[in-house]
């Protein structure tokens, strides 16, 4: 496992999302929410394989319970948590009321994880949360829960990395999550150096665009058919090049410079040791790379979207 020195401590560059420990998430996921017999033994494998970090949230289901349990049962305290809490729109005009909502998610976040503090929490926003708006309360918020003591680092995860570039004047926004993949290179567009993203940890998230990149021609029907010539031209370069598609997807995100780490979400112990052999994997050839940008820069937003996409059942 390769780590990232940050703020004094190391993280691993894969980093689990735990979202599907609390819900039945992701399109191409067939087996549902896992047990808890399944769920344990995932974090388990996590800490015999390196990882150190779980991304959670307040909204994904039961998952901070699970992994807190977890944690109990072993006696250990494996991981560094970043989880996550949200701020509804209407509640932007009032400072007060949104330091007091963000006060009472961690809170609960902490009990259900059994600690009196977590490394890190992030802003969750949303698909209509306006991040200027957002920029008027948050950097406030995130100073007020690290003086409290119940976080070592505050940021934010975005919806729209457009906004990517807005967060750059505000230091106390020190962790920010993005989506970012071979179909969604929006983000570092006004970005041009690592200069720019000093002192921050940059952590991807839908590599796999929830596993959209996997799906075969019978499930690229309904709304996802508009994503069929894309993942059609993605099979002939995955066959061209003779390197799968998940390979092909995880490599062009983990070895891009201006992300430290990555954040993947897996359904059993197989994809988590997958995952960690695909981070192990050479880098890939600059041909392909260059094919990637020039096939994939620009991509309908409804393909790049999830929370446009139907939603499944739980």
């Amino acid at each position: 496992m390769q780590y990232i020195d940050f703020k004094g401590d190391r993280f691993s560059q894969l980093m689990l999302g735990t979202v599907q420990l609390g819900l039945n998430y992701g399109v191409a996921n067939e087996l549902g929410k896992p047990t808890i017999e399944m769920a344990n033994d995932l974090l388990l494998a996590s800490v015999q394989e390196g990882i150190n970090v779980l991304d959670t949230a307040r909204t994904y289901g039961n998952s901070e319970q699970v992994i807190g349990d977890f944690e109990k049962d072993h006696h250990s305290r494996s991981f560094h948590i970043i989880t996550k809490f949200h701020i509804p729109s209407d509640l932007y005009i009032d400072s007060n009321a949104c330091w007091t909502k963000a006060l009472d998610s961690v809170r609960s976040s902490l009990q259900y994880l059994q600690v009196p503090s977590v490394a890190g929490c992030i802003l969750h926003s949303g698909i209509e949360d306006s991040m200027d708006d957002v920029l008027t309360f948050l950097p406030n918020i995130l100073s007020r829960l690290k003086l409290e003591g119940l976080i070592k680092f505050g940021g934010v995860s975005l919806y729209h990395p457009g906004d990517f570039p807005k967060l750059m004047q505000h230091p106390e926004i020190e962790w920010v999550q993005l989506p970012f993949n071979i179909f969604d290179q929006r983000a570092f567009r006004d970005i041009d150096s690592n200069e720019m993203l000093k002192n921050r940890m940059i952590v991807a998230r839908s590599v796999f665009l929830q596993g959209l990149f996997f799906l075969s021609d019978d499930q690229l029907s309904g709304p996802f058919s508009i994503a069929g010539d894309l993942i059609r031209k993605l099979r002939k370069l995955s066959e061209k090049y003779q390197i799968s598609i998940a390979e092909i997807t995880f490599k062009y995100v983990a070895e891009h410079p201006l992300i430290d780490a990555v954040v993947v979400g897996v359904d059993n112990v197989k994809q988590l040791r997958m995952n960690i052999e695909l981070l192990n994997r050479p880098a890939l050839p600059s041909d392909l790379t260059r094919e990637i940008q020039e096939n994939f820069s620009e991509v309908d937003p409804w393909i790049i979207t999830p929370g446009l996409w139907p939603q499944k059942q739980t």
